[in-house]
């Protein structure tokens, strides 16, 4: 998924690239701001880790983790990947939240 540049700061753009260094590329372009990557095994990744916490296998634990690079020769693009990690950080709280206080 990338995000690409927009005046709404809570709007996400998925621009499906060939592969990740045409992406990176788009970054230096300045075409977009910011490149979000989800290994292949994310899903099934993820799912292992929730049900093995840190008994998790390391293939587990490096396969659920997103990956973020963003373009830094712009304020105004730096602050909204900074906004942009915010939430992400405070979803993952929340999903954390909601499974260790289910009854």
């Amino acid at each position: 998924m990338v995000l690409c540049n927009s005046e709404e700061l809570h709007v996400f753009k998925q621009i499906p690239f060939e592969n990740q260094e045409s992406a990176l590329t788009a970054i230096k372009e300045t075409a977009v701001w910011g490149v979000v990557t989800f290994p292949d095994n994310y899903t099934q990744s993820l799912k292992d880790r929730m049900l093995f916490g840190s008994t998790a296998e390391l293939d587990s634990v490096f396969g659920s983790r997103i990956g973020l690079k963003i373009d830094t020769s712009s304020k105004k693009a730096f602050n909204y990947m900074k906004h942009v990690l915010r939430y992400i950080q405070n979803l993952s709280f929340s999903l954390k939240f909601r499974r260790t206080n289910r009854s």
